[in-house]
């Protein structure tokens, strides 16, 4: 006990007992301050890399409806670039205009409250106390981008969606939003050929049924007439009764064609649509991302014990003590001496 005192003392008497004593002074602060900050979660989402069968070109159309300019370029590499979609505008707005009910705290141990707001008045009330001028949805769209990220791994192809914020049930909602609004781009936007022409053919199918449809008209008419036209007397008529019957045979055959090309088609349009597999759904998280308030602490206490540890150093060498601290230390070094 003897020896922890004498050792104690020594070092009080050291040069380096106020860079530490300002450091720890520095640390302590620091955890102090970063108690006012609210704790962070963060959820995320894996998805699996699209089939190697898919063919690239179906995101072209979702690409360009949502403002992708760089995605042709990338079409030869064969995968879809499900993490600039992710990101996108029109997919962010969607999030912001969310409305989501979650609790919240305003510091570290404070009690959460329950919020009932969207994503833009969150980002909003967020700045107000510090940001000046008029909040829109451009600056939501930037401070969203600052929480939310879409990425992907270079050697497996998964991309993950995360977002952090102070709330954990927000993080975990708005990370299943976004997944949400992912897979509805791919299934109501996504441009293949096979979707182009089915389109066309079902618009076909339309006019084919309506032209039947005057012919049988037509046809009805002209029965109504003569009724036994196959057998009349007059050449005219039974040369018109047999046009009619023709054409009447011959639509029908192409309505039949045109509904098999349809089915074929639409067969086709959902396999080429490509199809989003969820590998990681996002769940609550229970554990702070951050702030790492021990890393700050450590951090401040290595860099302000530096900052002394120099000056004492600068005095003691050069003999220019620059103020009245850093001629204590130096008074306090050489006494110890």
């Amino acid at each position: 006990m003897r020896f922890v005192k004498t050792w104690i003392l020594r070092f009080r008497q050291s040069v380096w007992w106020k860079p530490c004593k300002h450091g720890a002074i520095a640390a302590v602060v620091t955890l102090l301050l970063t108690l006012l900050l609210p704790n962070n979660y963060s959820a995320e989402a894996s998805i699996l890399p699209p089939s190697a069968a898919s063919p690239a070109s179906s995101l072209l159309g979702v690409a360009n409806l949502l403002g992708l300019t760089n995605l042709g370029s990338a079409l030869g590499g064969g995968d879809p670039l499900y993490e600039d979609i992710a990101v996108s505008k029109p997919i962010l707005v969607t999030l912001l205009n969310h409305r989501f009910k979650f609790p919240k705290k305003s510091w570290a141990f404070g009690e959460p409250k329950l919020m009932d707001e969207t994503l833009y008045q969150y980002y909003e009330n967020k700045r107000h106390w510090w940001s000046f001028g008029s909040y829109d949805m451009d600056l939501a769209v930037k401070d969203l981008l600052n929480d939310y990220s879409a990425t992907k791994d270079s050697k497996t192809g998964i991309v993950t969606i995360t977002i952090e914020v102070p709330s954990p049930e927000l993080s975990r909602d708005v990370v299943t939003l976004a997944l949400a609004e992912l897979d509805k781009a791919l299934a109501e936007q996504t441009m293949t050929k096979s979707r182009q022409m089915a389109l066309f053919l079902d618009s076909r199918i339309k006019d084919a049924k309506n032209e039947l449809s005057a012919k049988e008209k037509e046809y009805i008419a002209f029965s109504n007439i003569s009724r036994n036209y196959e057998t009349s007397l007059d050449p005219a008529i039974r040369v018109q009764g047999a046009r009619l019957d023709a054409d009447l045979s011959l639509d029908r055959q192409v309505i039949t064609q045109l509904v098999t090309q349809y089915e074929n088609a639409v067969i086709q349009e959902n396999n080429d649509t490509p199809v989003m597999s969820v590998m990681e759904h996002p769940t609550l998280p229970f554990q702070k991302s951050s702030p790492g308030r021990s890393a700050m602490s450590l951090a401040a206490f290595i860099l302000v014990a530096a900052l002394t540890a120099w000056r004492t150093l600068r005095a003691m060498l050069f003999g220019k003590p620059g103020g009245k601290a850093e001629t204590e230390a130096v008074q306090e070094a050489r006494t110890a001496e």
